[in-house]
């Protein structure tokens, strides 16, 4: 297989995206390989690399393991392109995250939710994983709701209808 770097310097789609991820399997070295293309910072390679580990995370999610702190100090990095964030945000939603990294992601996410600058799906998958994360300590419960009504007033379709099932799964409806 070709140089990732040289692959994703065309911008592919998202078939070829798919048949890459399927190529690359589940081999920590090339996961590896896309990982130090997203946290290289670079504005067409990061994305793009994070694009791709969002489609290997669909049949072969253990391969994040390793990169769950990464990943978290990742989407607090406020130098990433927005895209970055969104798929870093993304594939931590559909996780469990271990408690010793709670913490700290929620603080993360909590700062995506209170940046204006936060695209509405960034601030959408922190929703989720702050919810995930608040759920089984009820003393967090109360922030959270509040910073998920704020962001509800005047808010996107998208804001408004994720705060709403996260707020009754918080039990506030």
């Amino acid at each position: 297989m070709k140089d990732l770097r040289s692959i994703l310097r065309r911008r592919l789609p998202k078939a070829e995206t798919e048949q890459l991820a399927e190529e690359m399997g589940d081999d920590p070295a090339r996961f590896d390989e896309a990982w130090q293309l997203v946290v290289a910072g670079d504005a067409v390679l990061s994305p793009r690399a994070a694009w791709l580990i969002d489609h290997l995370m669909v049949g072969h999610p253990a391969l994040l393991e390793p990169y769950l702190e990464a990943a978290i100090s990742e989407l607090a990095r406020p130098s990433h392109h927005n895209g970055v964030h969104r798929i870093l945000a993304k594939v931590l939603s559909t996780r469990n995250i271990p408690e010793p990294f709670q913490g700290e992601l929620f603080g993360v996410c909590r700062d995506h939710l209170l940046n204006p600058d936060s695209a509405v799906a960034i601030k959408v998958h922190c929703m989720e994983i702050a919810t995930k994360i608040v759920l089984p300590y009820p003393e967090l419960k109360e922030e959270l709701v509040t910073i998920i009504e704020m962001q509800m007033s005047g808010g996107s379709a998208a804001i408004r209808s994720r705060g709403r099932k996260l707020l009754r799964k918080l039990g506030c409806y």
